[in-house]
């Protein structure tokens, strides 16, 4: 039987680009990107005006964003599948391991 592999970005898909930590409580800005509530709520802190993108750069004239519970939702399943710790080898294997165990065990 063959292994399953996730795509190796899927974790990237799931961080945040200022925090590169899991996504906690995404939001959606004008451009589509993705970032965690905090963290564009503490870079654009201190502006009065002109508020940037963090990833492109895009400038907005309004602190706009919308909560995005789907990207929510997929970034706690991928973080509980990453944080699985092997019971053997006590340490955090990652996805693939988890996903072979379930196939393979």
């Amino acid at each position: 039987m063959a292994a399953v592999f996730l795509p190796g970005n899927l974790r990237d898909e799931a961080t945040c680009s200022v925090c590169l930590e899991f996504f906690k409580d995404p939001v959606s800005i004008e451009c589509g990107h993705n970032f965690c509530r905090g963290c564009i709520v503490k870079s654009w802190k201190d502006l009065e005006m002109d508020f940037p993108c963090p990833q492109c750069r895009e400038v907005f004239s309004q602190k706009n964003f919308r909560p995005n519970r789907q990207l929510a939702n997929m970034a706690e399943i991928i973080r509980l599948k990453v944080l699985c710790v092997h019971p053997l080898l006590g340490e955090d294997v990652g996805m693939e391991m988890e996903l072979r165990k379930v196939i393979f065990f």
